[in-house]
């Protein structure tokens, strides 16, 4: 009868491997997961520190409305003709007007103007239409806002805006009666620019979240690769087991 035990040297083949990845897995783990979140935090952070800075200044104004012919008329007693009423004033509500002005300066033959005019930066026109004056012929405020390299030039780019507002105006309102014409009034004159923080705090922010975010991702996927990996190798050990125990059997 023989003997149903077994060389130990033919069964050193199959041991289960598995046990010896764990701390490969962990290494290759950590490495993957904070090697790249690293590397996307120093690339970000280089983007940001050399990104140039940015300074910001605004100017606003605001527009008048006019009297109508009728009303004109009626206050000075004397015959008007309704055809002196300017084509802005013949609207009847400033708003429009503001959003008129606000779309032809954020026009880009208009910006092109103001750069070969001189201006440097990057112009930027906002209207707030909740913002009226006390009295009800007054519309809402157009603010202008430059962003630029340096703080003076700012200031003179909403300044250059600023000044040819009233030219704008006068081409839409040549001829016209300057009683029955669409006015404004600054309420907010230019200053020197001012740093910008915000947008270099939320880039950093961005950076870190996107890199914790990918570095997670990576290892996950590294982590279910490994797990199937690790199942793949105990099934193949499992079964290059079994035979050899069958095969001990039947000797």
């Amino acid at each position: 009868m023989q003997s149903s035990t077994t060389n130990p040297s033919s069964r050193s083949t199959d041991i289960d491997p598995t046990p010896t990845t764990a701390p490969h897995y962990t290494l290759v783990h950590r490495l993957l997961t904070w090697g790249v979140f690293v590397a996307i935090v120093l690339i970000g952070a280089f983007v940001v520190a050399t990104h140039p800075v940015e300074y910001a200044t605004s100017g606003a104004v605001v527009f008048t409305g006019s009297q109508t012919p009728f009303e004109r008329e009626a206050a000075t007693q004397q015959p008007v003709d309704p055809a002196s009423q300017s084509v802005l004033s013949r609207f009847g509500d400033p708003t429009v007007v503001a959003d008129m002005m606000a779309r032809t300066f954020d026009s880009a033959a208009k910006q092109q103007e103001l750069r070969d005019k001189g201006m440097k930066g990057r112009l930027v026109i906002t209207t707030k239409t909740s913002i009226v004056s006390d009295t009800p012929d007054h519309g809402p405020v157009m603010v202008l806002t430059s962003y630029g390299a340096d703080p003076v030039s700012t200031r003179n780019d909403v300044r250059l805006a600023m000044e040819e507002l009233p030219k704008e105006l006068e081409r839409w309102q040549k001829g016209a009666d300057p009683n029955l014409s669409v006015s404004f009034a600054t309420v907010l004159g230019p200053k020197d620019g001012v740093r910008e923080f915000g947008s270099k705090i939320r880039s950093a922010v961005a950076i870190v979240a996107a890199a914790a975010l990918i570095g997670w991702s990576l290892g996950q996927i590294h982590l279910h690769a490994t797990l199937r990996w690790m199942r793949r190798r105990q099934r193949k050990s499992a079964a290059a087991m079994g035979g050899s125990a069958l095969a001990a059997s039947t000797r």
